[in-house]
């Protein structure tokens, strides 16, 4: 289907870099950075208007500039015509601090945590959505810890009252005082979207501007999780 021909230019660009290896490396900083663009835009042949006139004639038929709102020029002409789409993202996941090899664990230590963010953008625009965008913001955090085993046995000593073969399993008897593991997961999900459609515009009729319309979510989740060995096997 001829109709359906179109022109379309796009490009893309990804790149990774650890900025933790541009640190110190005595600081053990571990900072991995995502990066990414794209940009898309497509030209059909036929203008989605009149599906039976290409767009390039209407372009030339249309004025340079116009003080007449009613009047599309040429600029107006090809950039309701065009499909454009233009995609940013920021990505920091993993962002963490290595622990030294002599360094002792505490359960406070910076440590246990390992951070990540996200950034994503779209803007867009066609022949119906005049101009679009959605943003997702989502950060957070991950906390890890293994405790050291604290046990209690209070008749395990050889001096127990308890020595009769009958009592040997309350010799064994034994109490771990603080948790295996314990971790938290936590993170902040942000999503903005606005969308305005084109106005209604036909020649020699005043333009119906349409409203922007916008819709905003915040989510907040969070897990947590403790493994406790209440006796040692």
């Amino acid at each position: 289907n001829e109709r359906a021909r179109e022109d379309a230019l796009s490009y893309d660009l990804v790149t990774n870099i650890n900025v933790g290896q541009l640190l110190p490396k005595k600081w053990g900083i571990q900072l991995p950075l995502n990066y990414g663009i794209s940009e898309e835009i497509i030209t059909p042949e036929f203008d989605p208007v009149y599906d039976d006139l290409k767009l390039q004639d209407r372009i030339d038929a249309a004025p340079e500039s116009s003080t007449d709102p009613t009047v599309a020029t040429k600029a107006d002409v090809l950039e309701q015509a065009e499909d454009y789409t233009k995609r940013t993202s920021i990505n920091l996941i993993g962002v963490r601090k290595d622990r030294g090899e002599e360094a002792q664990a505490n359960f406070y230590d910076i440590e246990n945590f390992t951070f990540n963010y996200s950034y994503n953008e779209t803007d867009h625009r066609d022949f119906e959505i005049a101009n679009l965008r959605d943003q997702n913001v989502n950060t957070g955090f991950v906390y890890n810890h293994a405790f050291q085993p604290v046990e209690v046995a209070p008749f395990a000593k050889k001096d127990s009252l308890f020595n009769g073969k009958y009592w040997q399993w309350l010799k064994e008897l034994n109490l771990n005082l603080l948790p295996t593991t314990i971790s938290l997961n936590s993170n902040i999900d942000r999503q903005f979207n606005q969308q305005r459609f084109r106005d209604v515009r036909e020649e020699g009729i005043e333009r119906l501007e349409l409203p922007s319309l916008q819709q905003r979510n915040y989510l907040f989740n969070w897990q947590y999780a403790v493994n406790y060995s209440l006796t040692k096997s």
